[in-house]
């Protein structure tokens, strides 16, 4: 057994006679703000606490802030479900809690006239264009920008490595399972055709396309091919504006 007890130094520290001798002073509802240049949110010791609570509420990893493009352009409309983007970055609906502020994002220049432009919608100098719903007391419909980043970029290097682990084992799992079923269906063809007739060309095909999701199940494949590599969980960004902040 690992002796996590040993992983702080409350002996060496006296932390162990302190709360001994003053056990309110534990702890119990302060929330503190640790600043480090890296953090294992996997880590034993940071996952609950001594009552079953949770001990690690937020984690904001600041590195490559700014890296990610928000170009995609999209569409919120609301309805009696909430804010609804018809089309993720993903290809699926999302519903925003309708309680959100959705606001035109501000302009960034001018246009014809000396109107203003928004910068997310060029037409929006059309009085009948989607911003017309701003000067209403309930927008329907309100713009917001999509994009999505690798969670192996955010997460510590001991994390990333651990979870592709992680996912490499059931992958493999999931895969010999699937594999299992594929080499039945091979044995089955080569019972039915082989030794007898000159198989046809549409049962050639058969034979190939069993093979060849065999190879795929088997990670016969090269190193560099895309279906080997595990781009981890993807988080899906969405950027609005409430009239005063991006959000």
């Amino acid at each position: 057994i690992f002796p996590t007890k040993d992983l702080l130094p409350k002996s060496e520290t006296n932390a162990d006679s302190f709360v001994s001798k003053y056990p309110q002073y534990n702890g119990k509802g302060v929330t503190i703000g640790i600043l480090d240049t890296g953090v294992d949110p996997g880590a034993i010791g940071l996952s609950t606490l001594p009552d079953g609570g949770r001990k690690l509420i937020h984690v904001a990893d600041c590195t490559g802030s700014g890296d990610v493009g928000m170009n995609t352009t999209a569409q919120a409309v609301k309805d009696e479900r909430g804010w609804i983007i018809e089309k993720g970055i993903f290809g699926k609906e999302i519903v925003l809690d309708g309680s959100l502020n959705l606001q035109p994002f501000p302009t960034t220049g001018t246009g014809a006239g000396g109107k203003k432009n928004d910068e997310s919608s060029p037409e929006s100098t059309d009085a009948s264009g989607a911003h017309e719903n701003a000067t209403t007391d309930t927008p329907t419909s309100m713009p917001v920008r999509l994009a999505f980043k690798r969670a192996y970029e955010l997460f510590p290097k001991k994390l990333t490595a651990r979870l592709q682990k992680h996912y490499a084992r059931k992958f493999e799992d999931e895969q010999h399972r699937h594999a299992v079923s594929i080499r039945s269906d091979l044995a089955a063809w080569k019972e039915k055709y082989e030794g007898s007739n000159e198989p046809t060309k549409e049962q050639l095909r058969q034979r190939d396309d069993i093979m060849a999701k065999l190879d795929v199940l088997e990670g016969k494949l090269p190193a560099t091919d895309p279906l080997k590599e595990d781009p981890g969980p993807l988080y899906q960004i969405i950027l609005f504006y409430d009239g005063k902040d991006y959000r």
